[in-house]
């Protein structure tokens, strides 16, 4: 069983083919490329690097935020296209899970951040178990210092992702006990980990998959219309 993963969460894109429980090929994609031009590319080479092709492909599960939305939504359009197209399910699991899942196994609450814009964090809360993340909060958004309060009374923490540094002021004026020794961002292999087993293919579910948003996404925060005054 060949699943390929898809992790476009943040401006690094990440890919993994995983057959079974193994992973067998990876490609990473650095900013500034654009994803929406590189990524079916990068799928072809991902492919071929394990001497494999689209029609071997059992599977596909794609990151589903929240993060980045142009990301998003090209490895979302991405994993669909090819899903429809080569008659196999495509599942959504959470970037923020996947960050969670490549944390040591701990005592530590562990709290992924990605920066959301507009002065606030996405966060979530997960405890590492062995081999699977128990999600306590999937996912919010709120500025630094209203997170800190919260996490305040959450004991031990890990904070990990991309945006640490963003939320670390707010943390260490609370003096919470706090570790960020962690991943910087969600990786693909983390999402074949994290993969259920594969339902049969229904085009229904393929094209119901959306990103993980969790409030409006960005352009229809910019395009609303201004009120008219008077």
């Amino acid at each position: 069983m060949l699943l390929l993963a898809i992790e476009a969460a943040t401006l690094h894109v990440s890919l993994a083919l995983g057959d079974g429980a193994r992973t067998v090929a990876e490609l990473e994609i650095p900013p500034p490329t654009n994803s929406s031009d590189r990524l079916p590319q990068a799928v072809t080479e991902l492919l071929a690097q394990a001497g494999k092709s689209l029609a071997d492909l059992s599977g596909i599960v794609v990151g589903t935020g929240p993060g980045s939305l142009t990301g998003l939504r090209v490895a979302h359009a991405t994993a669909k296209g090819l899903g429809y197209a080569l008659r196999i399910p495509v599942l959504g699991i959470s970037s923020l899970e996947a960050l969670a899942f490549d944390c040591p196994v701990g005592p530590e609450l562990i709290v992924p951040v990605v920066d959301a814009r507009r002065g606030e964090l996405y966060a979530g809360r997960f405890r590492r178990h062995g081999d699977r993340v128990e999600v306590l909060e999937a996912a919010l958004a709120l500025a630094a210092p209203a997170l800190a309060e919260k996490l305040r009374s959450e004991g031990p923490l890990r904070v990990v992702g991309p945006s640490v540094d963003l939320v670390r002021p707010a943390l260490d004026a609370l003096q919470l006990p706090v570790s960020y020794d962690g991943p910087q961002l969600p990786r693909a292999r983390a999402l074949l980990a994290l993969c259920p087993a594969l339902p049969p293919f229904d085009a229904a579910a393929v094209f119901a998959l959306e990103p993980r948003y969790v409030r409006a996404p960005e352009s229809e925060w910019t395009l609303k219309p201004k009120k008219q005054k008077g």
